[in-house]
């Protein structure tokens, strides 16, 4: 009599529990969970509950997507409460999408295919640049209204602008999104398109400017019935043509912010941080709105702050629940007013910290003992009084 072997059924995922279906899912790559999604529709569910973080790189190579990745782990880019640097490999998409080579104006004509018949005529690089935001706009706004999507509670996006509203429009469904990033700066990316110092300084409304950002703050009737969009706790923003009332809506749209960093926005000025006083002020009044905890500006030359009643709103928001406000190479901004209201209010006894007072308070430390240090080291006549040196006699 032969004894023949059972071997055990093949292991189904299926049969795990919810819990360890769900762990497997978050370890893998997106485009191997949106494969998996696409399987059944008890895949897709499965799919859709462990997709919730995503940083989403768009350009025309993979090695911008990896430069960007690199500059957002030497820049910081997003606070370390958003976990920004500890998210998994897993979550991060590099997709590289590029314009037909014959409009490419940094590529030699010589260069291009010569086996298409029609061959597009050069275009300036500022119509090529425009070109090329609309096609990685597209592809964002097709990634992410993908029904996949919707429950995605952390997001970053970088690439080059937002141009396109479809790109708003699918941002502005994500109902259940706590964390933003747009990150439209990367110094690190060298194209042809771009002019010398394009990631220097903030873009100018009239250039880079559109109405796509009024479906993210729901400016209009239209805009404001169908923005889901409301819901987030932190929002970072480097580099975008955004203006103060686009922004300030933004803002008030989203009454669970405790955190807005804003880098290189053109929107941000005197107006904007007083608007964004009174916003927190009236609702804390009512008891509806949470507290804005962190406000950081970066290299912002519209906000400027000279005067000591120019930083009233800074007690304002003090009083409804601000801890830290900061501000990062903001040349208009008197860092020596500021220090005396400071000073003079005792933020510093209320709770508030200033990160850009302790950066140049610590400057002035180290400048004051490097110039101690060269007025002890020698004396008038220009003689060292440290201890002698002795010389081996052996010494040739």
């Amino acid at each position: 009599m032969t004894m023949t072997s059972s071997r055990p059924p093949p292991a189904s995922l299926v049969l795990l529990p919810l819990e360890i279906q769900h762990c497997i899912l978050s370890y893998l790559p997106i485009p191997s969970l949106l494969t998996y999604a696409s399987t059944s529709r008890h895949s897709f569910t499965l799919a859709t509950g462990a997709l919730t973080s995503l940083h989403l790189a768009v350009f025309s190579k993979r090695v911008h997507g990896v430069l960007a990745y690199l500059n957002c782990a030497e820049t910081d880019v997003g606070s370390l409460s958003y976990d920004f640097l500890q998210a998994p490999a897993q979550t991060w998409l590099n997709l590289p999408i590029r314009l037909p080579e014959q409009d490419n104006p940094g590529r030699p004509r010589s260069r291009r295919s010569r086996s298409s018949t029609t061959v597009t005529p050069n275009v300036s690089p500022q119509v090529y640049r425009e070109r090329q935001i609309h096609h990685q706009n597209a592809h964002l706004s097709r990634i992410l209204s993908a029904s996949v999507m919707r429950n995605l509670s952390t997001l970053s996006l970088h690439s080059y602008a937002l141009l396109s509203p479809s790109l708003a429009s699918a941002l502005s469904s994500l109902s259940h999104l706590r964390h933003l990033t747009l990150n439209f700066s990367h110094p690190a990316i060298h194209d042809p398109c771009l002019p010398a110092f394009y990631w220097a300084s903030a873009p100018p409304i009239e250039k880079e400017g559109c109405t796509a950002w009024n479906l993210l703050a729901g400016i209009g009737d239209a805009n404001a019935r169908s923005l889901r969009l409301n819901g987030l706790r932190s929002l970072h923003v480097r580099r975008a043509a955004i203006t103060s009332r686009q922004l300030r809506e933004w803002v008030l749209r989203n009454a669970e912010l405790r955190e807005l960093c804003l880098a290189m926005v053109t929107g941000v000025d005197a107006e904007f941080v007083e608007g964004l006083a009174k916003m927190f002020l009236a609702d804390a009044d009512q008891e509806r709105r949470a507290v804005l905890t962190r406000l950081e500006i970066e290299n912002c030359p519209q906000l400027e702050l000279k005067e000591r009643e120019n930083f009233a709103w800074v007690e304002v928001l003090l009083e409804c629940g601000l801890k830290e406000v900061d501000f990062r190479r903001c040349r208009a901004v008197d860092m020596d007013v500021l220090r005396e209201v400071f000073e003079e209010r005792r933020w510093g006894e209320l709770g508030l910290v200033v990160p850009a007072l302790a950066g140049a308070a610590d400057e002035d430390e180290l400048e004051t003992r490097s110039l101690d240090h060269e007025t002890t080291v020698g004396d008038s006549n220009g003689k060292g009084k440290g201890p002698a040196i002795e010389i081996d006699p052996n010494f040739d």
